[in-house]
C-alpha cells in the first residue's frame, strides 16, 4: 500500500477533525468525546504494537492515519435516528439491528470523505476502521462477520480500545466500570473475541491505558448525555431567545454604544472605535467578531498599549457589547464557549476541538469563575466541556444571571 509523504500528515489531521466536527458534533457530544478518547488510546496501542512486533511495525505516517481514522470510527452514527441513538434503555431486537447499520454508513461516509479530500491509499484505512471496528476474531461481529486476519489490523486495534473506553465511560444506560474490571471483561471474552496478537499487545499497554484513563478520568464526569431530550426544540428555543435578547439589548444599549464609539474616537481618532477580529466558530467556520477597541493606535496604525479608558472597558466588559450584532447574525450565541483565534485552534487536541461542535458565545462557565485569568487552560477546557454536555435553556438563563453578577463584582479581574 503506497502512502503519501509525511508532509501531508497535518492536512490529514485537519481533515479528520473537520469531518468529525461537521458530522458527529451535530448529533451527540458523547460520541464526539468517546471518539477523542479512542483516538488517544489508539495512539498508545499503535506504539505498543510497533515495539512488540517490529517486523510488522507501522510507518510513522501509516500510524498517524490509523490514529486519525480512530477518531472517525463512529461517524456512521450520524445516520441513526435519535430515538435509537439516545435511548437510555437496552435496545430491542429491531433497534439493535438499526444501530449496527452505523458501521455500513460509516464506511460509506469514509469513502465520500476520501473523494472530497482527494485521498489516495489512505482511504482504505479510514474505510476499514469505520466499517469493521465491530468485527470480532471468531466471526461473531458485524457487519460482515469477518473471521481471523480477514479483519484489517487497524480495525482490530480500534475495536479493542473502543471496547475499553465504552466500558470505562459512564452512559445514560450504564455506569462506568474500573480499569481493572474493564481489563478482566475484555480478557474473559465478554466484549467478544480478539486475536492472540492483539490481546498480548493489549496486556502490554494496559498500564499506559490506565494512566491516561486516570489523568483524564475527571473529564469523563462531564460527559453527560443530554440528548435524551428533544435537541431540535432546545436549538429552536435557544436561537429564539438569542435573537430576542440581543435585539432588545441593542435597542436599549444603543445610546451607550454610540457614546462609547464617540468617546473612543475623540480619545484616539487614528483608529476605528470597532475592532474586528477573525475568530473560529462552530465546525471551524471563520467569522469576524466585533469589539470596542481598548488599545490606542498611533498615526502609523500601530497598536500600542491599553490606556486607562481601555482598561475600564475591559474590566466592565463593555468592550464586548458589539458582539450582540454577532449574535443577531448567528455567528455567536448569548451563552457558549468563547470563540478562539485560528492560531489557538491549530494547537487543539481532539478533546479541545469538541468546543467547536457548538456555537461560541458571549459568556460561559469560565466567564463566571472567580480569578479566571489565573485559571489553568485545562480547567477552562473542562468547564466548557461540562457546559456542552449539560447545556439547556435553563442553564443558559442561569449563566446569564451569574455573568451579570460577576461583571458587577469584577470577579474575573
Amino acid at each position: 500500500m503506497k502512502f503519501r509523504t509525511v508532509t501531508t500528515t497535518a492536512k490529514i489531521s485537519d481533515m479528520a477533525t473537520e469531518f468529525a466536527n461537521m458530522f458527529m458534533g451535530v448529533r451527540s457530544t458523547t460520541t464526539m468525546i468517546h471518539s477523542a478518547y479512542v483516538k488517544k488510546y489508539t495512539e498508545l496501542f499503535c506504539h505498543g504494537y510497533n515495539k512488540m512486533y517490529p517486523e510488522k511495525a507501522f510507518t510513522p505516517y501509516q500510524m498517524q492515519i490509523i490514529i486519525e481514522a480512530a477518531m472517525l470510527h463512529d461517524i456512521g452514527k450520524i445516520g441513526i435516528s435519535e430515538d435509537v441513538l439516545c435511548k437510555a434503555e437496552k435496545f430491542s431486537g429491531p433497534e439493535y439491528e438499526t444501530m449496527k447499520k452505523h458501521t455500513i454508513i460509516g464506511g460509506q461516509l469514509a469513502g465520500k470523505m476520501a473523494d472530497i479530500y482527494g485521498l489516495g491509499a489512505e482511504r482504505q484505512i479510514f474505510y476499514d476502521v469505520c466499517i469493521y471496528h465491530h468485527e470480532r476474531y471468531d466471526g461473531s461481529g458485524y457487519p460482515e462477520g469477518l473471521v481471523g486476519d480477514k479483519i484489517p489490523i487497524w480495525a482490530q486495534i480500534v475495536s479493542i480500545v473502543d471496547a475499553y473506553d465504552a466500558l470505562t465511560s459512564k452512559r445514560v444506560y450504564k455506569d462506568a466500570v474500573s480499569h481493572d474490571e474493564a481489563i478482566k471483561m475484555i480478557q474473559s471474552g465478554k466484549c467478544g473475541a480478539f486475536s492472540p496478537e492483539i490481546m498480548s499487545c493489549f496486556k502490554e499497554v494496559a498500564s499506559e491505558l490506565e494512566m491516561v484513563n486516570s489523568i483524564f478520568g475527571e473529564r469523563k464526569k462531564f460527559i453527560v448525555n443530554a440528548y435524551g431530550k428533544n435537541k431540535k426544540t432546545y436549538w429552536i428555543c435557544k436561537r429564539t431567545l438569542d435573537v430576542i435578547s440581543s435585539f432588545m439589548g441593542i435597542v436599549v444599549l444603543s445610546p451607550l454604544m454610540l457614546f462609547l464609539c464617540i468617546a473612543i474616537w475623540l480619545k484616539d481618532p487614528c483608529g476605528s472605535p470597532i475592532l474586528k477580529q477573525t475568530r473560529v466558530g462552530r465546525h471551524k467556520k471563520l467569522f469576524t467578531m466585533y469589539k470596542f477597541r481598548t488599545e490606542s493606535v498611533n498615526k502609523d496604525k500601530q497598536i500600542n498599549r491599553i490606556d486607562k479608558f481601555g482598561k475600564f472597558l475591559r474590566e466592565s466588559s463593555l468592550d464586548e457589547l458589539p458582539q450582540l450584532f454577532n449574535v443577531i447574525k448567528g455567528d455567536m450565541a448569548i451563552v457558549g464557549p468563547r470563540p478562539a483565534l485560528p492560531e489557538e485552534v491549530e494547537q487543539y487536541t481532539g478533546y479541545e476541538a469538541m468546543r467547536l461542535s457548538v456555537t461560541p458565545g458571549l459568556t460561559c462557565e469560565w466567564q463566571v469563575q472567580p480569578k479566571r485569568d489565573s485559571m489553568r487552560f485545562e480547567k477552562w477546557m473542562d468547564l466548557d466541556m461540562e457546559y456542552i454536555g449539560c447545556r439547556s435553556v435553563m442553564k443558559d438563563i442561569k449563566l446569564v444571571i451569574r455573568t451579570i453578577w460577576a461583571v458587577i463584582r469584577k470577579d474575573g479581574q
